[in-house]
C-alpha cells in the first residue's frame, strides 16, 4: 500500500509504501466496502475518459502469508489495517517494511512512529483479540521492530492465545 504524506503547498510531499515482506507475490487488493463517492477522469481522447469510477472504504489482500488476510480501511487522513489470522496461522509470518521512510521507532505508549520527509505516520499500539463464546477476548500484542536485518521493518509479538480459533491483530488508525 502506498501513501503520500506531507504538505504539497510547502513542497514536502514524500511517497512511501508499506511492503509485505515474504508475502505471496502478485497478491492484489479485492474491493470489500464500496464508498459513496465516485470520480470522473476527463484526460486524453474521449475514448480514454472514465466516468463513475468507484471508491472503496475497505480493500482486502487475501492470503498474503499462509492463512493471513490484510484489510485496509481508509478515511480522510487515516488508513487502518487489520490482520485476520485463520486457525493455526503463525503471527510471526507477518513482516512489513516501510519503503521510502527515513526511520521507524516505538513510542513510549507502544505506537509505531514512521519518520518520513513529509512528516510522521503514527500507528497507535496494536490490539488483538479472539471471539470466544460470542465475546471478544483480549490477546496481548505489541509491535516488534527489525527482523530480516531491515531497519524499516516490523512485525508483531503476540502473547498466548487459542491457535484453534481465528485471531485479529488490529493496529489502530495510522494518522498522517
Amino acid at each position: 500500500a502506498g501513501q503520500r504524506v506531507g504538505d504539497p503547498a510547502r513542497g514536502t510531499v514524500d511517497a512511501v509504501a508499506l511492503d509485505f515482506v515474504g508475502g505471496r507475490r502478485g497478491v492484489r487488493p479485492e474491493p470489500a466496502t464500496r464508498g459513496v463517492t465516485t470520480y470522473n477522469f476527463f484526460s486524453g481522447s474521449r475514448d480514454q475518459w472514465r466516468i463513475d469510477v468507484p471508491t472503496y472504504g475497505r480493500v482486502v489482500y487475501r492470503a498474503v502469508w499462509p492463512g493471513i488476510d490484510v484489510a485496509f480501511d481508509g478515511d480522510v487522513g487515516a488508513i487502518k489495517q487489520t490482520f485476520t489470522l485463520a486457525p493455526g496461522a503463525d503471527p510471526r509470518a507477518i513482516r512489513l517494511a516501510w519503503r521510502g521512510a527515513q526511520a521507524i521507532a516505538l513510542a513510549a505508549d507502544g505506537a509505531l512512529v514512521v519518520d518520513t520527509a513529509g512528516g510522521p505516520i503514527v500507528d497507535a499500539a496494536p490490539v488483538a483479540w479472539q471471539v470466544v463464546d460470542g465475546r471478544r477476548v483480549a490477546v496481548d500484542v505489541r509491535f516488534r521492530l527489525g527482523g530480516d536485518g531491515d531497519p524499516l521493518g516490523y512485525g508483531f509479538e503476540v502473547g498466548s492465545y487459542d491457535v484453534r480459533r481465528p485471531l485479529i491483530v488490529d493496529p489502530a488508525d495510522a494518522r498522517i
